[in-house]
């Protein structure tokens, strides 16, 4: 699960760092990107396909993921960028 999120974050900060850049819009509807799931996974205690049973070590990246959600454009690219060091750090 750690793996599947460090590439959704990292798809959603290059996204961002793009339109940030002033290439395109990033179009990315943050309520449905698969970290909104993953992290939903982690506050209900729900069980997921990666058969994770502990939590603990995501709560981080789920905290840092609803700042996101009203954190401004110019901010997110370096947002999500600690919580891809955050996933990297869960074995």
């Amino acid at each position: 699960m750690a793996a599947a999120m460090e590439t959704d974050l990292a798809s959603l900060k290059e996204c961002f760092q793009g339109e940030k850049d002033g290439k395109a819009p990033c179009g990315v509807d943050l309520l449905t990107a698969p970290v909104t799931g993953f992290c939903s996974d982690v506050r209900t205690g729900k069980s997921n396909t990666f058969g994770v049973s502990d939590y603990k070590p995501f709560e981080p990246i789920c905290a840092s993921w609803v700042t996101l959600l009203s954190t401004p454009l110019a901010e997110r690219p370096t947002v999500l960028a600690g919580m891809i060091e955050k996933a990297k750090a869960i074995d």
